[in-house]
């Protein structure tokens, strides 16, 4: 859209990712190793530092403590506090920085939902991994996140970047409106992100 570079031609290559590296895991399975099988929805949550405004934690904060707490859990990967920010009453499993990509699958396999509440970012790993662990994703639409999510099929875009609208998306997914499919979700990235198709793609 760009005055002075549209006239130029563009590619758009993808990151590429191993594959192999995320084998797709039972999310019982693994909700009982990180001892967060209760019934109950895991939300996952993933930043390098939790407190960066731009990772938008407080929107989520605010988005989630105004759902009903008995729907739902929080696994809430990285650095920085987030105890503070969200209701005493919702059940939080906070892990330090992980950089295993086996023990990261098995967080992305145990959570029903990534939710990446940015304010802006680029292309985020933490969407790809999940949705090459079949997890669905629910984002704002900004970066390269409405390139790839499609809403009802592997994660819901909010397009108000707010925490209300926030709210409403979770809100939805935790009373069912949308119906998710774990296979469909890693297959379509396997299908977008493997290192070999990348590497075709720069080669072309």
């Amino acid at each position: 859209k760009s005055p002075i570079l549209s006239k130029y031609p563009h590619s758009l290559v993808q990151y590429g990712f191993d594959i192999s590296r995320y084998p797709l895991l039972n999310n019982d399975e693994c909700k009982s190793k990180l001892n967060i099988n209760n019934g109950r929805k895991n939300i996952l949550f993933v930043a390098q530092d939790v407190t960066v405004r731009r990772k938008g934690i407080d929107l989520l904060a605010n988005a989630l403590n105004k759902i009903d707490p008995t729907l739902f859990n929080i696994i809430a990967i990285g650095s920085g506090d987030i105890e503070s920010e969200v209701n005493k009453d919702i059940n939080l499993l906070k892990l330090d920085h992980i950089t295993n990509s086996s023990e990261l699958n098995i967080a992305y396999s145990a959570a029903d939902i990534v939710i990446i509440p940015s304010r802006e970012d680029n292309s985020p790993n933490v969407m790809t991994e999940s949705l090459l662990n079949g997890t669905p994703v629910i984002s704002f639409s900004n970066g390269g996140m409405p390139e790839q999510i499609r809403t009802g099929e592997n994660g819901i875009i909010v397009n108000d970047i707010s925490s209300e609208a926030l709210m409403n998306a979770v809100n939805d997914f935790l009373n069912n409106k949308y119906t998710f499919n774990r296979n469909e979700i890693r297959n379509y990235a396997i299908q977008n992100f493997s290192d070999d198709l990348q590497t075709s793609r720069y080669i072309n």
